[in-house]
């Protein structure tokens, strides 16, 4: 084994109860999950999975969770950490994504978060309202007061009693108007004073996101696609289907799996399947970049500047 220094470097940083984590996001195809490992590496990390469709036990080859190989004796958690017939959300990901960091801090090595999952990410860093659950009745009282008074008499009790969040949601957008004044009977608080109650999890993130030139990173998603189809992900949907877990795949994947399932049933041809596939997920990687230039807390990163990247960890391990 080659001695690294930037290793002692981070066991030093532990030793002194710093709680910092790498945080590594970027859009699909990008290459965080080769990264992270490299930085593991480098490092003496493990990376922790920030991906709302890899969390899945079931589902491997269209989430494009890492192989062992990909993993290159890494260790990965919150990878196929669930059955996809439980309903998983957020705030579960939370306390999991916790535990997993303080799991790894406490063995003396560097979490690694990995993912893009962009809406997991920014509830880890800003933190997650607590918000009451919904209330069927009330719910529909409310949607039953905007048919009868109108949809304008409901938004301007919202204007009256949550003037913030008001002016955040346009008039017009029934479910938000009703969620808003749902909050507020069942708490007692605005949306916009519970939002401003969020707590984020408990670390220094060292937060850092990586793009590729768009031309490019379309070309790797459109191979990457291809390079799916040919491990078996035709195989692995049909299995899906057959285990009864149809109607679970289409609740939580959206791209690429309602596609194939379509074409199981006969009402897409796989050529169209494998097309509309690839420009969702092009799709989303768009707004993933949106993510990125929306949020002025990561330094940003072309995806092959290793050495920058490692520079830039590097010397956020030793600030205090």
């Amino acid at each position: 084994m080659i001695f690294n220094p930037l290793c002692l470097i981070w066991q030093f940083c532990y030793k002194e109860s710093v709680k910092k984590v790498a945080l590594i996001f970027g859009p699909t195809a990008s290459g965080k999950t080769d990264l992270a490992v490299k930085l593991a590496k480098e490092f003496g990390g493990e990376v922790i999975s920030c991906d709302s469709q890899q969390i899945y036990r079931e589902l491997f080859i269209g989430t494009a969770r890492p192989t062992e190989k990909e993993m290159n004796g890494i260790p990965h958690h919150l990878l196929g950490h669930v059955s996809i017939r439980e309903k998983y959300n957020v705030a579960r990901y939370l306390d999991d994504v916790g535990i997993a960091i303080d799991g790894v801090l406490s063995s003396g090595k560097l979490p690694i978060v990995c993912g893009g999952s962009y809406m997991w990410l920014m509830m880890m860093i800003d933190g997650i309202s607590k918000t009451p659950e919904g209330d069927s009745e009330l719910r529909i009282k409310l949607e039953n007061e905007a048919r009868e008074k109108g949809l304008e008499a409901l938004y301007a009790r919202l204007q009256a009693v949550d003037p913030v969040s008001a002016s955040k949601i346009k008039p017009t957008d029934l479910k938000r108007i009703v969620r808003a004044l749902e909050i507020y009977e069942l708490s007692g608080k605005t949306q916009s004073e519970l939002f401003s109650e969020r707590e984020p999890l408990p670390y220094d993130f060292i937060k850092i996101a990586i793009t590729r030139p768009r031309e490019e990173l379309y070309e790797r998603i459109n191979r990457r696609t291809d390079e799916m189809v040919s491990a078996g992900l035709l195989d692995e949907i049909k299995a899906a289907i057959e285990s009864g877990l149809e109607a679970d795949v289409l609740r939580v994947m959206s791209h690429g799996y309602p596609f194939l399932i379509d074409y199981f049933h006969g009402r897409t041809t796989l050529e169209k399947a494998l097309s509309d596939m690839k420009l969702v997920t092009r799709h989303y990687a768009k707004r993933q970049m949106t993510f990125i230039r929306s949020r002025q807390d990561f330094t940003v990163f072309d995806a092959r500047n290793f050495d920058g990247i490692c520079s830039f960890i590097h010397t956020k391990l030793l600030d205090k």
